[in-house]
């Protein structure tokens, strides 16, 4: 699919992309129909905007049907006094992906009639942020939040690759991953089996729905004695039948607990240990807006349908949950994480905002909120800068020091700063 052209917008001379698309309920009322401008215009048109003294202006219109005299019956510019609504503007470089880009700050608008009635700078946060501690290292925060069950576009396919993981894992010596299972005892009598398991190879189908492993038959063996391809059956009868809302994580060396890597298969979301790090670790927050999900999948169990000592039907059990953050960690988090990011979360509008009595941001984004900024500047910073008062005249500011530096420093003698580390 070819990336969509934004629509442009002129503001204070520069031409901007804007990402929302303020034709659109113009083209409704009127009842328009434009063709398909290209494969990057699959809405049927490009709109070319100007922003001035207040007012949203659209200055001209391409489509392969219509010509911008042909709608408006004028070449000059229109006032947008349709539109009511929000626009954003993207500030500074795009980034790139498939389908689409984005901005790290955008010009926000909010207009009434063609009108701006407020002005803000509004913050890009990535779904994409990372964990950058404990366990979870390297994952991102939202597939802890969420687990793959509640993202992939195919369940079936996540369960079955999911178990044969778990079968892997347990066969295969040279398995590097580690894997997430629902907690279960692990006693000297598991590790005996998997150790055997690994040590004899077996063969065994297995599909959406069957797991059939093929039996050894040794002919020495007591008749109720149990081989240890048996023994394997029964382990993933117990794994998948335990509760996969309480997970162990297991390595191939000693099946104990340890960190998760990067490309472990985290089924079910982890909410306990994103509250456990909400609570305790000092820079770590979770974007607000991440946690107005409602309800997530959870993989629960599995029932077992067993058909003989080596062979079992088994089905995934799904339940809905509630995202269970209490209101005391949704008030921590939020709180930190206004102060790590410096921006704060509007969840009326559900968009990010920068703080504009900050110096700094007001430095970087005066300009595009207000359109005097640039004579208003001198008495906005009046008194916050520390002017530069050395003095250079002594030494006519040899290698760049300043009197002061020489006479302390270098003891009176500019050949001195090559002692100077």
């Amino acid at each position: 699919m070819t990336m969509q052209s934004s629509e442009i917008i002129e503001y204070r001379g520069e031409n901007y992309s804007m990402s929302n698309l303020p034709l659109n309920p113009f083209i409704k009322k009127n009842n328009l129909k434009f063709k398909a401008y290209t494969t990057a215009h699959w809405r049927g048109y490009q709109g070319y905007w100007k922003l001035t003294n207040e007012e949203l202006f659209l200055t001209n219109l391409q489509t392969a049907n219509e010509t911008y005299f042909d709608v408006f019956k004028t070449n000059e510019p229109i006032f947008a006094d349709w539109f009511s609504g929000v626009i954003q503007i993207g500030l500074g470089k795009a980034i790139y992906n498939d389908f689409s880009n984005y901005y790290e700050n955008y010009l926000w608008l909010n207009f009434e009639n063609g009108k701006v009635i407020e002005k803000r700078i509004s913050s890009f946060i990535s779904s994409e942020e990372k964990i950058t501690f404990g366990k979870y290292k390297g994952k991102s925060i939202l597939e802890v939040l969420k687990g793959k069950i509640n993202i992939t576009y195919n369940l079936e396919n996540l369960i079955k690759e999911y178990v044969s993981e778990i079968i892997t894992f347990c066969k295969n010596i040279e398995f590097d991953k580690k894997i997430n299972v629902p907690y279960f005892e692990i006693t000297d009598e598991v590790r005996k089996n998997i150790e055997n398991i690994r040590n004899r190879p077996f063969t065994y189908l297995f599909t959406k729905n069957f797991l059939a492993i093929e039996k050894h038959f040794y002919v020495n063996q007591d008749e109720n004695e149990l081989e240890e391809t048996e023994y394997f059956s029964n382990l993933m009868e117990k794994i998948l039948t335990s509760d996969f809302r309480i997970i162990r994580t297991l390595n191939r060396k000693d099946c104990q607990n340890c960190e998760v890597s990067e490309k472990t298969n985290l089924i079910n979301p982890d909410i306990n240990y994103l509250d456990w790090a909400i609570k305790n670790v000092d820079k770590f927050a979770i974007p607000p807006h991440f946690l107005k999900i409602e309800k997530l999948k959870f993989l629960s169990n599995f029932t077992v349908n067993r058909l003989n000592s080596t062979i079992f039907e088994f089905s995934p059990i799904l339940i809905d949950n509630k995202l269970s953050f209490s209101n005391e960690t949704l008030t921590l988090n939020n709180s930190k994480f206004e102060k790590i990011y410096g921006i704060t979360y509007d969840e009326n509008c559900n968009n990010y905002f920068l703080d504009i009595n900050i110096k700094s941001n007001y430095e970087k984004f005066g300009y595009f909120l207000d359109e005097n900024f640039e004579e208003e500047a001198e008495d906005y910073y009046d008194g916050d800068y520390e002017y530069d008062r050395r003095s250079y005249s002594e030494y006519n500011g040899a290698y760049g020091f300043d009197d002061d530096t020489i006479n302390s420093a270098f003891e009176g003698d500019p050949e001195n700063y090559w002692n100077i580390d």
